[in-house]
């Protein structure tokens, strides 16, 4: 049985000689990056504290229109809002309906 040679480990890994450089680079990098955390004390114990988000409601109202109105359409939303819910916040997504939209 002869000496095992770097060919030979090559051959065995199915790699050609920059793939198994460029591996064993990566493979320091990463040792690298995790000891200098680790000495650093960026890998330390995680503190993860618990928050309850307080309860809400949410309301969707749908209105359709044109983008040529969409003034009058966005000044009906925002009084019908402020009309039930006064000291809220509220946001609005304008879309073309998928139907309508050309290829």
């Amino acid at each position: 049985m002869g000496q095992f040679t770097y060919s030979d480990l090559l051959e065995y890994l199915e790699l050609s000689n920059w793939q198994f450089i460029l591996i064993a680079l990566v493979i320091l990098f990463i040792y690298a990056a995790i000891s200098t955390l680790w000495k650093v004390g960026g890998m330390g114990k995680i503190n993860v504290n618990k928050k309850v988000v307080p309860r809400f409601e949410a309301v969707y109202i749908s209105y359709e229109g044109d983008y040529g109105d969409i003034g009058v359409i966005f000044n009906q939303a925002v009084e019908d809002f402020l009309m039930v819910f006064k000291f809220s916040s509220f946001f609005a997504i304008y879309y073309t309906h998928p139907k309508e939209m050309s290829p």
